[in-house]
């Protein structure tokens, strides 16, 4: 293995429409800071993405959603109301809900389990069509195939079907509160 750290690569592209004002502003202002126009953009964006806040107090940025992992980034995105989340992801959201187990640590998603959303991510459309195609006849289906996913990964899957929690085998008392 080579000792040079390798750069990561930027891979996204983005194609804009500019009159030649605003081109030649932005070209201005790259001569100036001794910058390529792609870092002026960057960092203009950023700057603007830092003042938007969310919540009550503004408490929340794009920095409390930001995430290297692509699904736990959309899963943050698509769980939070104040951002409009679409019919899709409302769908993936109740998918991964539903499937709790293959995306977090537990069902109130207080952390996501980052291992097992990196593996299953990029099939998420699948997994929701077969979930959509078959929770009426096997509602554990799509989760044996996510199980199958993760044992391809080398990685252990969770249990699948969940278990029912036990019932206890103490009997009530005559003083005992029941909850309702």
């Amino acid at each position: 293995m080579s000792a040079e750290r390798k750069r990561a690569s930027k891979s996204e592209t983005l194609t804009i429409r500019l009159d030649q004002k605003a081109r030649f502003a932005i070209e201005f202002i790259a001569r100036l800071r001794g910058q390529n126009i792609t870092t002026v953009i960057e960092r203009a964006i950023r700057n603007e993405a830092d003042k938007e806040r969310l919540g009550p107090q503004g408490e929340r940025g794009w920095l409390d959603y930001w995430h290297v992992s692509e699904g736990i980034r959309f899963l943050q995105v698509a769980m939070d109301e104040d951002l409009h989340p679409t019919f899709e992801e409302d769908e993936i959201v109740d998918f991964v809900r539903t499937h709790w187990q293959f995306f977090a640590l537990n069902s109130h998603f207080s952390a996501f389990n980052q291992s097992y959303i990196d593996i299953l991510w990029p099939r998420i459309h699948e997994f929701v069509q077969h979930w959509r195609d078959n929770k009426a006849v096997d509602r554990w289906a799509t989760g044996k195939l996510m199980q199958d996913a993760l044992r391809a990964a080398k990685e252990r899957p969770p249990e699948w079907p969940p278990q029912p929690p036990q019932p206890s085998s103490r009997k009530l008392q005559l003083d005992d509160d029941i909850p309702f």
